[in-house]
């Protein structure tokens, strides 16, 4: 009997060890965890106002200088990224190589793009004295058109959109949709008649009244990205730089074409960024019309 209770106590002191032993690992991991999450928040904490504090001083410095000064800038910033990537990885810093990319990809590349448009439509010489102005009995036919149009009742909280381009350059972008093909039909996207009446319905700028047609456009199955950065496009270009919202771009596809009648504003607002773009053969071309 005595030497059953012997081995019992020996049998609880080893099972108490060995729970003591679990405790003690279980603190342990608990408290690296805790100190893991802790510097992760510290970083993410880090890295967003390390990227408020580029894209501000980024935006002082453009408005202060010509579109090639800005170019000039901006490219020599893109060194300077590129230095601060290869070093991390040299020195194993994974947190400053990663914001590194991130300020590259996100901010720096895209206002290269935008900069290297703008210098480039500059370099156009524009007869504005010819350009825009139609003659008087073009301007009676073409008031007469825009008057038989139907009209359609309006969405609710609908506006139009405020914007840098001018008429012409609103015309320009969006005709491209008339001279683009979609690759998988080999027609193109809107007929000219339609896109006229498109950005004459949304453009404060065209001073028209909106007829409030939502149109149907040459989309295919899950082609819509590539209409989406199209329209993206647009914004980046004439309204980004100059505070306009992006907001206004989602509404302007929700109110205006059948193919996103059921989209999410929120959802759309999150699909107009660079690094959700589409690519390659899916991406619908506008640098070679703008430079026509």
């Amino acid at each position: 009997m005595a030497e059953s209770t012997n081995k019992l106590n020996l049998m609880i002191k080893r099972h108490n060890k060995q729970m003591a032993e679990i405790n003690n690992f279980a603190k342990t991991t608990s408290k690296i965890l805790d100190a893991f999450y802790e510097m992760k928040e510290i970083s993410q904490n880090e890295r967003r106002n390390k990227l408020k504090e580029v894209i501000t001083v980024i935006n002082v410095t453009l408005d202060s200088s010509s579109n090639a000064e800005s170019l000039n800038y901006l490219i020599g910033l893109k060194d300077k990224n590129h230095n601060d990537i290869v070093n991390a990885k040299i020195e194993k810093n994974e947190f400053k190589r990663v914001l590194s990319q991130e300020i590259l990809d996100e901010i720096i590349e895209p206002k290269i793009l935008i900069y290297k448009e703008k210098i480039e439509v500059s370099k156009l010489t524009v007869n504005d004295n010819v350009r825009g102005v139609e003659s008087s009995s073009n301007s009676i036919i073409k008031r007469k058109k825009r008057e038989q149009l139907k009209t359609y009742p309006l969405p609710e909280g609908f506006s139009q959109i405020d914007c840098s381009a001018t008429k012409e350059e609103i015309l320009a972008f969006f005709l491209i949709l008339t001279k683009e093909k979609n690759n998988r039909n080999n027609e193109p996207f809107m007929i000219s008649e339609d896109v006229t009446e498109l950005v004459e319905n949304n453009f404060k700028v065209f001073g028209e009244s909106s007829t409030g047609r939502v149109f149907d456009i040459n989309l295919l199955y899950r082609q819509k990205k590539s209409f989406t950065t199209f329209v993206y496009q647009f914004y980046d270009k004439y309204a980004a730089l100059d505070g306009y919202k992006k907001m206004d771009y989602a509404n302007f596809l929700i109110w205006n074409f059948t193919n996103y009648k059921d989209d999410k504003r929120s959802s759309l607002e999150s699909n107009m960024t660079p690094s959700k773009a589409a690519k390659g053969n899916d991406l619908i071309q506008i640098k070679s019309h703008l430079e026509d």
